[in-house]
């Protein structure tokens, strides 16, 4: 129990972070928004947390990117498609 005592010394509310399970004061602490919601997390699992949402942000709005460029091909070849029957191309 010493090394308790020593390591909460100076915390006025000790918790442990669910992720890495390193204790923190409460204060320092900052909301989990992806991991465990409800419930915080220490300042540096609240930082990988941020960057993992905003790799799952890039990801998305990169699929997007994809999804809207497959679409503007399919309407370019399908007009292609037509002007050819029309013996334009």
């Amino acid at each position: 129990m010493d090394y308790l005592k020593e390591e909460f010394e100076g915390m006025e509310m000790p918790t442990c972070c669910q992720k890495c399970e390193e204790w923190f004061d409460l204060h320092t602490g900052v909301p989990s928004k992806k991991w465990f919601p409800k419930s915080t997390i220490c300042e540096n699992c609240g930082e990988l947390e941020d960057d993992e949402i905003d790799l799952d942000e890039e990801i998305a709005d990169l699929k997007e990117t994809i999804s809207e460029a497959e679409d503007s091909i399919s309407t370019a070849k399908a007009r292609l498609k037509e002007l050819k029957a029309e013996g334009h191309v």
